[in-house]
């Protein structure tokens, strides 16, 4: 029997207890991102639900194992789904628990108000940003002229309103000292995403990577935490808005310095190369 079958054989009797802290905090990452609860039909309690590529599976394993009172044999399976824009079969992995009364808190702060809303009692914490990040966010290098100026980091937020998103900012925002912001509403849709450049978001994956669940997604963000930079912050206001503008030569066509300048503040400056 696998690990994860057994698992799940094991949840199945177990009795459950109230929600722990640990619990909490990954259930509401899962709530900013992949992660519902639905109460369907004659059925007075909620259960999770979760659908996410099979590339996941270990990373749905690691749920399973998080929620394990609150599941079934049948609770974590593989499914594939047809995507007809494409006319390709995906292969998928489903998360779904039992239903259960301790799910109940979290389902009355999220749909209370009969729709899927941010509740203004939510708080972060590392292990609830891991997991939001792990289901609805990315990590990119930035490219300026074929160099390399930073990174930059991305929630998808297009589910929740505009006045929720902007709630989402001001909670980062106070946790690692600003630089997040709302972007997007495309077509008019109401739907944004949330970014951030390269310190601020150094600052969030440094204080989740302790924490953060088993994830391919994991490895490349490792790797762009010490990300080599070609070119330097600004001196003057310390953004990393930074350009190449050209060199410096001494006598004849020897090159003594790489001029540089800050798209931000118009700083200038010169780095001996």
């Amino acid at each position: 029997m696998s690990g994860w079958v057994s698992l799940l054989a094991y949840g199945h009797w177990r009795k459950a207890m109230p929600l722990t802290g640990f619990q909490q905090e990954v259930l509401t990452g899962l709530m900013l991102g992949d992660g519902h609860l639905s109460i369907g039909g004659k059925a007075k309690n909620p259960r999770l639900r979760i659908n996410r590529t099979d590339r996941d599976m270990e990373y749905a394993e690691w749920i399973a194992e998080v929620f394990s009172p609150y599941i079934t044999a049948k609770s974590l399976r593989r499914t594939t789904q047809f995507d007809p824009r494409y006319e390709k079969t995906y292969g998928r992995v489903a998360f779904c628990s039992r239903r259960h009364p301790d799910f109940m808190d979290a389902y009355d702060a999220w749909y209370g108000s009969g729709s899927r809303r941010v509740p203004r009692t939510l708080r972060i914490s590392p292990l609830t940003v891991a997991v939001w990040l792990a289901d609805d966010g990315s990590v990119h290098q930035k490219m300026r002229g074929g160099f390399t100026s930073g990174i930059e980091l991305k929630f998808n937020t297009s589910s929740f309103t505009a006045e929720g998103v902007e709630f989402l900012v001001g909670l980062l925002n106070a946790r690692y000292d600003g630089g997040f912001a709302k972007y997007g509403n495309y077509k008019g849709k109401g739907q944004y995403v949330i970014m951030t450049s390269t310190r601020p978001a150094k600052r969030l994956l440094r204080d989740i990577d302790p924490v953060f669940p088993p994830q391919p997604k994991a490895r490349r963000w490792r790797e762009q935490l010490d990300i080599s930079k070609t070119v330097p912050d600004c001196p003057a206001c310390g953004e990393d808005a930074v350009f190449r503008n050209g060199f410096y030569y001494g006598t004849g066509t020897t090159r003594l310095a790489q001029r540089l300048r800050c798209r931000l503040c118009e700083h200038k400056w010169k780095v001996s190369v």
